[in-house]
């Protein structure tokens, strides 16, 4: 509160490939965060406060420039560097249309259902001698061996 009047504060996490860092923004400065994208927009800091901490916090003074998106190539290499560590690689990737019976498979009499483990151990052996390429066809057959059931409808 500054003159009996109180301000907006807004703590951005920020960081680049050597360190992060949290960006404290006060009164007009902090409106300006609602229009930045995470791990697209980029800030080009100067004359910035420091405060020491567990995560570093940088804070924006009188005497600090902020410029948002610079037009250079570094900013253009941090962009890329920020996107490629924010993306995700999804487990449950969307089944493939076409290339199974997925009817079938959902509405069988007898389903079999593996173990995490029974999957993992089965490609760690790799009997295919594939490193890269494991059928579904010779997984399900190798695993239902290995339970002592015999074969699947």
């Amino acid at each position: 509160m500054k003159q009996g009047t109180s301000l907006d504060m807004v703590l951005a996490n920020v960081f680049d490939d050597t360190s992060e860092a949290t960006l404290s923004l006060c009164g007009r400065v902090a409106k300006s965060v609602a229009s930045w994208k995470t791990s697209h927009t980029i800030l080009l800091l100067s004359n910035l406060s420091f405060r020491a901490g567990k995560i570093p916090t940088l804070c924006v003074n009188s005497h600090t420039h902020v410029d948002v998106d610079p037009c250079m190539a570094d900013a253009e290499w941090l962009r890329a560097f920020a996107q490629r560590l924010t993306t995700r690689e999804a487990v449950n990737m969307p089944f493939p249309k076409g290339v199974f019976d997925v009817a079938a498979a959902v509405n069988a009499d007898d389903r079999v259902l593996f173990t995490l483990s029974e999957v993992d151990e089965y490609i760690r052996e790799d009997p295919s001698g594939q490193d890269d390429l494991i059928s579904y066809d010779d997984l399900s057959q190798r695993l239902t061996a290995n339970r002592g059931l015999h074969g699947l409808p």
